[in-house]
């Protein structure tokens, strides 16, 4: 094997592990993941019935959508769960900032909405990475560290969370390459 392969393998298994990458060094997942994970709820909980939990039971999550679809409750029809939005809004009072991760936000959404078709599922992913290049651009590692908590808040019901890992599973094996243009012109 190559260098030149070993770099197209490392981009591509980064590629896949986005979302959780940088996750493994931490003691505890971020908000929204961990209240997935089996514990010690009741049996009825994990059956799959729909569940409230407060905050605290959700490790912080901001999350207020937990609705039995994948996209959630978006009033305003612009890609963006109302909760998402509302977590953004409130984060991000610069202009540029609030509307790149706006854009990230619905990026992820469609990604996990039609990533369940290999073209669908390579062209959202390119979506979320060209979204993801301009949150770096303006807000530099601290965007990405908060892009996390994006998408553990998309990711916040097992339904969301599966349809967001087949989404990766049917992008996996492409390799995406960095914008030439500026990533936040759209």
């Amino acid at each position: 094997m190559k260098t030149r392969d070993l770099a197209a393998a490392a981009v591509i298994v980064g590629g896949a592990v986005l979302p959780a990458w940088s996750w493994a060094e931490t003691a505890a997942p971020p908000a929204g993941f961990g209240s997935h994970a089996l514990t010690d709820r009741p049996a009825a909980s994990m059956s799959g019935m729909t569940a409230q939990h407060s905050a605290a039971d959700r490790g912080g999550d901001p999350s207020t959508d937990f609705t039995d679809t994948i996209g959630g409750i978006d009033s305003q029809g612009d890609g963006i769960r109302d909760d998402v939005r509302k977590y953004i809004d409130d984060q991000y009072p610069e202009p540029q900032q609030r509307a790149a991760m706006r854009r990230y936000a619905a990026a992820q959404r469609d990604f996990m909405m039609h990533g369940d078709v290999r073209d669908s599922a390579i062209e959202g992913l390119t979506r979320v990475f060209r979204t993801l290049e301009c949150v770096r651009k303006l807000m530099g590692q601290p965007g990405i560290d908060q892009s996390k908590v994006v998408v553990a808040m998309m990711s916040n019901t097992k339904q969301r969370f599966v349809a967001n890992g087949h989404a990766m599973a049917n992008a996996s094996g492409h390799v995406y390459m960095l914008s030439r243009d500026d990533p936040c012109q759209q």
